[in-house]
């Protein structure tokens, strides 16, 4: 069976891509006080699943309409 790769909108675009999965100045300010590297860590992959997954849902509104 061949395989078939459907590719995301935002493949080609991989300035993009960089933008949304890079900690800003404001991020890392945010992260600074926490302590505990295992902590930092979750916040900071919250807050770019947080990033994405509002881009990926504005992606799916204008797509239905």
């Amino acid at each position: 069976m061949p395989k078939e790769r459907t590719t995301l909108a935002w493949d080609a675009e991989n300035e993009e891509v960089r933008r949304l999965f890079t900690l800003s100045p404001d991020d890392l300010y945010f992260l600074r006080p926490i302590r505990a590297d295992a902590q930092r860590l979750y916040r900071a992959l919250v807050l770019l699943w947080a990033r994405v997954e509002r881009v990926l849902l504005a992606e799916t509104v204008v797509s239905q309409d």
